[in-house]
């Protein structure tokens, strides 16, 4: 029986906005890979590809141009691999939550009869439960490292008044459905289909409202705070988004995407916040600090709780 295996290249391989760049420019490819047999796992920070050997290696140098990958080879070291990656334990905020959730939505091009469909859904589940089991969960996860920025960025008693989070992915419905340090009267999820997606939530909270880029009142609100949970953006949209926030003049604008929407805001670090500054990273350095002593201890069990299942399946 021919291998399944295994290659990937991550953030330790390039910078994390190169690896963001290189993992946006083929993520399209997923459905038709998933045509092929193949499994094909991009998020900000990593390019995966599974599949049998001799199809890994018909697509791999379109994937793997010129940086380096790591194999792996076999139902075991894959199904590890993938549960590690659903453990967030080698995310760049170690323990975060998000990723297990991206390998399920990538998982969705390929047909469930293939091996690796069952290998992944099992690597998921045992994922998931052994980051619960060994409270190896991020302290900082990206929302409260964006309550913190808030936070720091007004006074004690100082009343802000709006905050916009222009993006309806995972990141953006969590981050509004939450309390963002402090109080804001008024809170607006800025999305392309802004009724379809009230229906979809189903926010009870009076204060959370809806709306498109073009529909936003252009008024100057020094109170306001601006949050970007998106990257799938076409030029017209950056052109209307960034005319919109010069002319609002936020508090602090906190960019979550992996290729930064603003640049034209790139020189005011006061007031500017993406995930490659200091700013950002203090938090997830403090974050990191406290699970990394826990990774060998989860990267062990693990193994044990494959090991075990392994040996069920054998005696079934």
């Amino acid at each position: 029986m021919e291998d399944i295996i295994g290659r990937y290249a991550e953030h330790s391989s390039r910078t994390p906005y190169e690896m963001a760049v290189r993992s946006a420019s083929i993520k399209h490819l997923g459905p038709e890979f998933g045509r092929q047999g193949l499994f094909l796992l991009t998020t900000c920070l990593r390019v995966e590809l599974y599949g049998l050997r001799s199809v890994v290696d018909r697509f791999s140098s379109l994937i793997f141009p010129t940086e380096q990958f790591v194999e792996i080879c076999g139902a075991a070291s894959i199904t590890q691999r993938l549960a590690e990656l659903s453990a967030g334990l080698h995310s760049q905020i170690l323990g975060e939550n998000y990723i297990s959730h991206q390998i399920e939505g990538a998982l969705s091009n390929l047909p469930a009869n293939n091996p690796i469909h069952s290998l992944a859904l099992l690597a998921i589940d045992v994922g998931r439960a052994a980051r619960v089991r060994q409270h190896f969960i991020a302290s900082l996860n990206y929302d409260a490292i964006v309550r913190k920025i808030i936070e720091d960025s007004y006074q004690a008693n100082e009343c802000p008044s709006d905050l916009y989070i222009v993006g309806a992915g995972m990141l953006g419905r969590e981050l509004i459905a939450r309390e963002l340090g402090p109080r804001f009267p008024s809170r607006t999820l800025v999305t392309r289909n802004p009724k379809n997606l009230k229906k979809k939530l189903k926010l009870s909270d009076p204060a959370i409202a809806y709306a498109r880029i073009k529909d936003l009142e252009n008024k100057t609100t020094p109170g306001s705070a601006v949050v970007i949970a998106t990257t799938e953006v076409t030029d017209e949209y950056r052109a209307m988004l960034e005319r919109w926030i010069t002319e609002l003049e936020p508090r602090v604008i906190i960019e979550l995407s992996s290729i930064p929407v603003l640049t034209s805001f790139s020189g005011n670090t006061e007031r500017y916040v993406t995930m490659y500054g200091d700013r950002f990273l203090s938090f997830v350095l403090e974050n990191n600090q406290q699970l990394a002593p826990l990774k060998d201890e989860l990267h062990n069990q693990i193994a044990t709780i494959l090991s075990t299942a392994a040996g069920y399946l054998r005696a079934a």
